[in-house]
């Protein structure tokens, strides 16, 4: 479970009201390119009814698709950022600082 205490990712998920069960993952591209990010899982884990899929092409860190997943679960249990979702507008953020140069 992502949104226990237990978890790294509760600081994402912790304030979601349902519990998911996910894995984050990255896969290296190459020494001069940033990795992919990834995250999969599903919700509520007593009794699934969503489960989805995050892919983030040179994403740096899977902590930045786990972040994207929380956009889309908050979004389909809880109605959050709506219309900033539906307009492209939403402005979530990175979930790392991670840079990588050239």
């Amino acid at each position: 479970m992502v949104n226990s205490s237990a978890s790294s990712l509760d600081r994402i998920y912790g304030n979601l009201g349902v519990t998911v069960a996910g894995k984050t993952g990255t896969a290296q591209v190459s020494k001069t390119k940033p990795n992919h990010a990834l995250f999969i899982g599903y919700a509520p884990y007593e009794n699934p009814e969503i489960s989805i899929t995050c892919i983030i092409p040179n994403g740096y860190s899977s902590a930045n698709a786990a972040k994207m997943g929380r956009e889309v679960l908050g979004y389909y249990f809880n109605g959050e950022n709506k219309e900033a979702l539906l307009n492209g507008d939403i402005t979530a953020g990175s979930a790392t600082n991670i840079k990588v140069s050239d």
